[in-house]
């Protein structure tokens, strides 16, 4: 049942898609429409993934359990990226820059360059780890 019901709201999709493919070439629907119609299809493919892995993460936790671990081991990697980085201005020549460039964004910045270290370290350290345990199987 599921299936067929599926089966329909996919084919609504497809229809409605095609209709407003066809009203766009023919000039009788401008791009606002098709694009406002590609954010709803984007939307329901985002809510469908979301709903389907918080289902999976449900009915088989044990085997989520290895994800969720490093989920929290990289929020945990970006809160200390965070607390490590500087919301200090860095002086620009470009006077397009200066005017968007804040302290929040400027920290922003640093975590994310911070985050790129420590995972950078993280994976260096993973693989000479892999090499030294080869060596001594």
């Amino acid at each position: 049942m599921l299936k067929k019901i599926t089966s329909i709201f996919l084919w609504l999709l497809f229809g409605i898609s095609a209709l407003i493919f066809v009203l766009y070439v023919a000039d009788v629907l401008n791009e606002g429409v098709f694009i406002s119609w590609s954010y709803v299809l984007f939307g329901i493919a985002l809510l469908s993934v979301v709903a389907f892995a918080v289902f999976f993460a449900v009915t088989n936790f044990r085997r989520t359990r290895t994800a969720l671990i490093g989920i929290v081991a990289i929020v945990i990697i970006c809160f200390i990226s965070y607390a490590i980085a500087s919301d200090e201005l860095v002086k620009v020549q470009s006077a397009d820059i200066q005017k968007i460039m804040t302290n929040a964004l400027s920290k922003n910045v640093g975590m994310g360059i911070f985050t790129m270290y420590i995972l950078f370290a993280i994976s260096v350290v993973a693989i000479l780890y892999t090499e030294v345990i080869k060596i001594f199987k």
